[in-house]
């Protein structure tokens, strides 16, 4: 793991968690919205609106994992999966996760 994801994981892991349900749900709705432009496009683009109703799906397991009705994901493996979700479509999921992190930083 990179420094840069290393720092992203410390900033998470000490977020309470409501934090880390804040955090998780911003990336879920933000999806919503990467969905809709694809809904939008002509032709609709399918394949990326698949994608996203799965990334959602892991959000909304990474939610129960904090709220701790699951217990098998380290802070560690939430980060290194959102990381990977993100660049799998060409996006910088460091710089996203970075900015989600910041915006509850300046908000809380």
């Amino acid at each position: 793991m990179d420094e840069r994801t290393i720092q992203i994981v410390k900033r998470f892991s000490i977020l309470p968690q409501l934090g880390k349900l804040e955090f998780l749900t911003r990336l879920a709705h933000d999806e919503t919205v990467y969905i809709r432009v694809g809904l939008l496009s002509k032709p609709p683009q399918l394949d990326p609106i698949r994608g996203s109703n799965e990334f959602i799906h892991q959000i909304c397991n990474y939610s129960f994992q904090v709220l701790g009705i699951n217990s098998y994901l380290s802070d560690t493996d939430i980060i290194e999966s959102l990381v990977e979700n993100f660049e799998e479509r060409g996006e910088s999921g460091l710089e996203i996760l970075n900015k989600a992190l910041a915006s509850l930083e300046i908000s809380g």
